[in-house]
């Protein structure tokens, strides 16, 4: 008898002998029933196996069909072959059947009219194809271990067979009128299931306790025994639907001190709670309790799971603490009603505290969780600390400073202010100007000068009036060939916009006022800021002539004048670091560089510039390292990187591919278009005299010295050995 026999064996007597319920000690480790599965290795067919404390008769040659009772020595049989043939075991006597993880398919009528069948287990996680009728006639079948089932025929059993069902949570098919047992706890976690003195037995070694579950939520009582190497859960099968799963408990910690809720598997030993998470110094915690005040501690037992239920809610338990109240931002004559210190527990609340006459309560403050709580809130910091009233005005007794515009329009307001809180006049705030006036400095109702920083104690809306300047003027005389023909008068720090008339002229075009220091042109309409007593001279072009600029990011690059309709080129020298000139543009149309076009009138051509693509060239060098070099896209690179050295071999260039053929030469310029990896390409050095590279003539890699591409053998370095018929 093997370890693994003899180990079930002891299973079956010890829970024959006694039905008692012993506490599991938990295991936390691998679940593997490898030796649970019948090991039938050397055993013959029609032989006997001893295995569950019981003598079965092996079938593993099915292939002539009818399997008589008279080639069977017990009724308890153990089948090892792929298929089980068509009434293979019609009418016969047979009792249990194990079926191993070599079965794959139970043809039609197998086991039809076995009335003394009374149970079916399996092992092994093979998918079993049931055909029809392979059940039928079986009327005392009690128990069918259907997990791992690929396809079961609907009539495969009778109507009325009321075996209970074992399935998994993944498959749970409609074949008995029995009661179905799922099992959802982790299937390695099961080793053996097998049908004892009216019961199902699961043999276990997981983690954790298990328990069985009616569909209406009632205990199933399972009868729980412990051996030294796995647990035996019992069930005494009645028709209802049953769930096979781990103990567990979701644990709600309420929200205490950030911990979300947890689900716990539950073991033997004591079941550990959460405790005090970092960051909450000061705080005496000493467990938990549940919300009806009943306390758990910081384990949670077996024992309570049972009491309490799979779904539990805990506060925690803490010593008393004390909150002391502080009150800052309101005026003196406010009179606050001061709240005394609170000590409490968990559950505490923040209490309220008064209104004052112009200011309303808006709750408490507490620095060191930079939240605000309102009365009434549940108090979350657990220890000693303070928490500062916070204050809103009341809607009637909200006031701000007002500074208007010389039209009388709003020019800006400080923040509001409660009732005697304080505003300071703004440094920042001024009055729009006009054309010939600027803002100088406020006044207030009284007339009085009002100097940026005064502060006001608020009890009234404060409203400032704005004490405008003169602005310096200048006289701006327009001048063409000579002569004044126009003035007008600018202001200092306002934009005047030029009024004169366009001049003429005999054979010409009038172009437009040229003012020194202004960069270009000025035409009537346009803006310009005048700082000091100015001329505007009238510019001339020759009738029929046009004017051409080129422009690059404001800058002027160049004005040309040509004749209405002549051809230019569109063309400036101008460069931009990180981009490239992509062409110019009138304000209508894009013009490639270097294009051209006939020109009609006036035309400003505007570079367009788009940021350079970047590419990396990058050398995997022999001593490992990158030498990574980044160019423009599109532009040449020399691929001039030093590769190192490597014993024995000479560089002969790049390759674009680890260990792949020459590419590029040594110092070859390329046009880069993309990123690139080069990898030093080596031939072998010479090693024999200048007739060659060996006696024969050849490199390392057999080749002839022709056929090398750098550092190879000579032209004559062959000989007539390098061509055997080899």
């Amino acid at each position: 008898m093997n370890k693994t026999t003899m180990a079930v064996c002891m299973v079956t007597l010890i829970m024959c002998m006694t039905m008692a319920v012993t506490i599991a000690g938990d295991r936390d480790l691998d679940a593997d029933y490898s030796g649970y599965t019948p090991n039938l290795s050397s055993t013959v067919d029609s032989g006997t196996y001893r295995y569950m404390n019981t003598n079965y008769s092996v079938a593993k040659d099915l292939t002539e069909g009818e399997y008589k009772d008279s080639g069977m020595l017990y009724t308890e049989v153990i089948i090892d072959c792929a298929v089980i043939p068509a009434s293979a075991f019609e009418n016969s006597t047979v009792w249990r059947v194990v079926l191993t993880d070599t079965v794959e398919t139970i043809c039609a009528d197998a086991f039809r009219d076995c009335d003394s069948l009374i149970s079916v287990e399996k092992y092994g996680n093979t998918d079993i194809t049931i055909e029809s009728g392979a059940f039928a006639g079986c009327t005392n079948l009690s128990f069918f271990d259907a997990r791992t089932y690929a396809t079961i025929a609907e009539d495969a059993f009778d109507a009325d067979c009321d075996a209970t069902v074992l399935v998994d949570d993944s498959r749970v098919p409609d074949i008995t009128t029995g009661g179905i047992v799922t099992l959802t706890a982790n299937s390695n976690d099961i080793g053996t299931v097998y049908w004892r003195n009216s019961k199902i037995n699961f043999a276990y070694i997981g983690y954790g306790l298990l328990e069985g579950v009616y569909s209406d939520g009632t205990s199933a009582g399972l009868s729980h025994s412990v051996l030294s190497y796995g647990d035996v859960y019992s069930y005494t099968p009645d028709g209802k639907d049953l769930t096979l799963r781990y103990m567990e408990v979701s644990v709600d910690y309420s929200g205490a001190f950030g911990l979300s809720s947890e689900t716990i598997r539950i073991t033997a030993a004591s079941n550990d709670l959460a405790g005090l998470p970092d960051g909450y110094d000061g705080v005496e915690f000493t467990g938990w309790s549940t919300s009806a005040g009943k306390s758990v501690g910081t384990t949670l037992e077996v024992s309570e799971v049972n009491t309490l239920g799979s779904s539990i809610t805990l506060v925690p338990v803490v010593g008393d603490f004390t909150v002391t109240f502080a009150y800052d931002d309101l005026p003196d004559s406010e009179g606050i009603t001061a709240v005394s210190p609170l000590t409490t527990g968990y559950g505490g609340t923040y209490p309220d505290c008064k209104d004052t006459a112009h200011y309303a309560f808006a709750g408490w403050y507490v620095e060191d969780t930079g939240e605000t709580y309102a009365a009434g809130d549940t108090i979350e910091l657990l220890r000693d600390h303070t928490a500062t009233a916070q204050w809103e005005p009341k809607p009637y007794y909200v006031y701000r400073i007002v500074y208007l515009n010389s039209d009388g329009s709003e020019a800006g307001a400080s923040e509001e202010c409660g009732y005697g809180q304080t505003a300071t006049v703004s440094g920042t705030i001024t009055a729009a100007g006009t054309e010939t006036q600027t803002f100088d400095h406020w006044t207030d109702a009284s007339g009085s000068t009002v100097a940026v920083g005064t502060a006001y104690t608020m009890t009234d809306d404060v409203t400032l009036t704005p004490v405008m300047a003169d602005r310096e003027s200048y006289l701006v005389t327009y001048v063409s060939l000579g002569t004044e023909v126009h003035t007008q008068t600018a202001y200092d720090g306002w934009p005047m916009t030029v009024d004169a008339a366009d001049p003429s002229r005999d054979g010409y075009r009038f172009a437009g006022w040229s003012l020194e220091g202004a960069g270009g042109l000025i035409c009537a309409g346009d803006e310009v800021l005048i700082t000091a007593a100015s001329t505007m001279t009238a510019s001339w072009a020759e009738l029929g002539t046009c004017t051409v600029t080129f422009k690059s990011d404001g800058t002027v690059l160049s004005r040309t004048d040509v004749t209405v309709g002549e051809t230019v080129k569109i063309h400036a020298d101008v460069s931009k670091d990180g981009y490239v000139l992509s062409g110019w543009t009138d304000g209508e149309g894009t013009f490639a560089d270097g294009s051209e076009a006939a020109v009609t009138d006036d035309v400003t051509f505007t570079a367009v510039w788009t940021e350079t693509e970047k590419c990396e060239v990058r050398f995997h060098l022999a001593d490992g390292t990158v030498d990574t070099r980044t160019v423009e896209k599109g532009t040449e690179a020399t691929l001039d990187a030093e590769p190192g050295t490597r014993d024995g071999y000479s560089f002969v260039g790049w390759s674009e591919t680890e260990g792949g053929e020459k590419a590029y030469d040594d110092g070859q310029t390329v046009t880069v278009s993309a990123d690139m990896d080069l990898y030093p390409v080596w031939t072998a050095s010479d090693t024999g005299d200048d007739s060659g590279t060996g006696e024969d003539g050849q490199t390392d890699d057999g080749q002839s010295g022709d056929d090398q591409s750098s550092g190879g053998s000579s032209d004559s370095g062959s000989s007539d050995d390098s061509s055997s018929d080899d």
